[in-house]
């Protein structure tokens, strides 16, 4: 639900040669969609799944042409509802006022189609960034932010999907003062290798 797919259909005469240029219409619960066939008799569409959580037939038809009859085919297709994304508290990279601090989620997104991540940095329940570095293959999302002063409290992602499913994850962080003589952790790898901020 509410994901694009990738439908193909081989449409192939009597003899089994493959037909080009057929049009072939992809009806899925009343979502239509129409593919030509090219090399190889092949006619692919693609479509974002609209229809609601359930089994349907999946209908494809060509029309009469150049001597072909007219052709029907009903396949079963099931579609499942599309999950909340789950996100796991962050990895946190640095902790000094006035400097980047890294945050690093793993998104639990099952369905890898995450839109937005919405940030409440301050713990005041109120969302005060909607951003980061959303990285679908790797199913997390990445924000850099710089704290103007210490704070020590909650820090809260919200991951929205294509459909607007919500996951929501909490976690404490502890950004102590600026510390112009050199920080304890400043923005760096586990190593300390230094991280350039996105």
């Amino acid at each position: 639900q509410g994901q694009r797919i990738l439908l193909s259909a081989t449409v192939l005469d009597r003899r089994g040669v493959s037909v080009v240029a057929m049009p072939v219409t992809f009806d899925l619960g009343g979502q239509r969609v129409v593919g030509t066939t090219g090399a190889g008799g092949v006619a692919s569409v693609e479509f974002d799944v609209a229809a609601e959580p359930g089994t349907y037939d999946l209908v494809l038809t060509t029309p009469t042409a150049a001597g072909l009859s007219a052709g029907r085919q009903v396949a079963r297709f099931t579609v499942l509802p599309n999950r909340a994304p789950a996100p796991s508290p962050a990895t946190v990279y640095g902790d000094e006022a006035g400097y980047p601090v890294r945050f690093v989620v793993a998104m639990g997104d099952l369905d890898k189609d995450a839109v937005s991540a919405e940030w409440d940095l301050d713990g005041d329940g109120e969302v005060d960034l909607v951003g980061g570095t959303l990285d679908l293959g790797l199913d997390r999302v990445t924000l850099d932010h710089v704290y103007d002063d210490e704070y020590d409290g909650p820090v809260t992602v919200t991951i929205v999907d294509a459909v607007g499913n919500r996951g929501s994850a909490t976690w404490q962080v502890d950004i102590g003062p600026n510390r112009p003589e050199g920080a304890m952790r400043r923005l760096a790898m586990p190593d300390g290798t230094p991280i350039e901020p996105l």
